[in-house]
């Protein structure tokens, strides 16, 4: 049952009766209990959405790992390579996906240089004017980064 309390606002309740019979008299009365479980809903239902949200981001990462395994050629290639190369790709993703969330832009020699740390990043020479790429363009390009330095 919900109510809308002048004072306290709308609350839900549950609402349970029970008939006492006095063993002395035998007369009866009704008790009636209110519980409110206004604050409960409300945290089953956080906690739904939660889990809920948190369903969804597994299912997502799932998604990329299975992307990542299906999209890395195993022909002729040793288990450990294989192993290697996927985890390589997973790490740039994760990376890549780190600062996309955090930025709106990203400064494409700071990524570059990103890359390449402790890799031989102080071979990089980079000239011209700063250029910024959109969220959704870093993972595309940390993936270019990865796959040519581990091809070079």
């Amino acid at each position: 049952m919900k109510h809308d309390f002048p004072a306290i606002g709308q609350r839900t309740f549950l609402v349970d009766a029970r008939r006492l019979v006095h063993p002395d008299d035998n007369s009866t009365n009704i008790l009636v209990l209110f519980d409110d479980v206004t604050e409960r809903q409300r945290h089953d239902a956080e906690k739904d959405l939660i889990i809920a949200e948190t369903r969804h981001r597994m299912r997502n990462i799932f998604a990329v790992a299975r992307s990542l395994a299906m999209q890395t050629e195993v022909e002729g290639r040793m288990a450990t390579d294989y192993r290697d190369i996927f985890l390589g790709r997973l790490e740039v993703t994760l990376n890549a996906q780190e600062i996309a969330a955090n930025n709106d832009t990203t400064d494409l020699e700071a990524l570059l240089r990103q890359s390449f740390v402790g890799r031989g990043e102080a071979r990089l020479h980079c000239e011209g004017p700063a250029i910024q790429l959109r969220s959704s363009k870093i993972l595309p390009v940390s993936m270019i980064f990865h796959e040519w330095r581990r091809t070079h």
